[in-house]
């Protein structure tokens, strides 16, 4: 037994390699780990008309930084003409006290291209905004908390009818917040209540849409996102300095929100990230949706981390494919809303493989 541990001792000290594998061999490894932090190479806003047809609700109102307007498609029969009793049903989804006139529209749209610009998409309003008849007042409305109604003028209606364009709603002061209504796809749709002389029907609307201006402008040295009018954020980091073979532990997309000059007045909001398939073109610029990502209001003053490794990972395995990316918030047809940013970066982790010993 004895000539087996002298032996066992033997092969310690002649054959092991007796250099240092702890905290050297430690410093070594950590030594080949490195953090960059990288600004983009590439960086633009740019604001864009986008269709609002109703999914996030119907938006209504004037305040310092947007105006809304509402346009409402109902199929009415001819039948109808004439009639003695007219009704206008919304439903509130989010209550603001909105004051508005009701006018026919002249032009034919289509809800899911009209803009504040577009009738449709090969037509443009003759007055943005949308033209409709200003001598034929169909009525006024203010917003309600639940529901409101709207007794609407018979003798213009037959103008409605008529024109098969549909009507105008539109905000006639200035206030603090927008309200919004229930789309024609939610059980408490917009409806008209139709009456002449013994004949009563209840009539939903074929088409439904909120159209926005922008009434501010971005300030030069920001970047922004923002729905509603859709403000877009490009951005595209170079990664050549990174090697090709990096093992990226971490890669974090780091915003600074700007929201004394804001306009968010919803709490919870949903930030969504779209990597481009093409170079940049602005709003023409093809993309797919890559990560979208919960952001509280009242967070956004500590910075929004977005984690966005592989997508990093992506470009390094395939530089060709590295065209940036969009940053919005999500819906696009949602809430009138806009955050300005300042000071975007990617912060990457990696680690470059190496042994203990050379």
């Amino acid at each position: 037994m004895k000539i087996k541990y002298f032996l066992f001792l033997i092969f310690l000290i002649f054959f092991c390699d007796h250099s240092q594998v702890g905290k050297k061999g430690i410093a070594e490894r950590v030594g080949k780990d490195t953090i960059i932090e990288l600004s983009p190479k590439e960086k633009e806003k740019f604001g864009f008309f986008y269709p609002g047809c109703g999914e996030e609700g119907l938006f209504l109102g004037k305040n310092t930084y947007y105006e809304a307007r509402v346009l409402l498609k109902f199929l009415i029969d001819t039948i109808w003409l004439n009639s003695q009793e007219i009704k206008l049903i919304l439903y509130t989804k989010n209550f603001a006290k909105v004051k508005f006139d009701i006018y026919p529209l002249k032009l034919e749209w289509e809800e899911k291209e009209v803009t504040w610009k577009l009738a449709k998409k090969d037509l443009r309003w003759i007055f943005y905004g949308g033209d409709y008849y200003e001598n034929l007042l169909l009525g006024s409305g203010e917003g309600e908390k639940d529901s409101l109604i709207i007794f609407l003028s018979p003798n213009h209606f037959d103008t409605v009818i008529k024109t098969n364009f549909g009507i105008i709603l539109i905000p006639t002061e200035t206030e603090e917040d927008l309200i919004s209504f229930y789309p024609r796809t939610e059980r408490r749709s917009p409806k008209i209540y139709i009456k002449k002389n013994n004949k009563e029907d209840t009539l939903y609307p074929i088409s439904n849409a909120y159209i926005i201006d922008t009434l501010f402008e971005i300030p030069e040295n920001y970047l922004a996102i923002g729905t509603g009018y859709n403000f877009f954020t490009y951005l595209k980091f170079d990664l050549k300095d990174i090697p090709q073979e990096a093992n990226i532990i971490n890669a974090d997309l780091f915003l600074t929100g700007e929201l004394e000059n804001s306009y968010l007045p919803i709490d919870t909001n949903e930030i969504i990230v779209l990597k481009l398939l093409k170079e940049y073109e602005k709003e023409k610029t093809p993309y797919e949706i890559f990560k979208r990502q919960i952001v509280y209001r009242d967070s956004i003053k500590n910075g929004i981390k977005i984690d966005i490794k592989s997508l990093v990972k992506f470009w390094l395995e395939k530089p060709d494919s590295n065209f940036g990316i969009f940053i919005n918030f999500y819906p696009f047809s949602s809430y009138p809303r806009y955050l300005l940013l300042k000071e975007p970066r990617l912060e990457i982790f990696y680690f470059k493989e190496s042994k203990f010993r050379d």
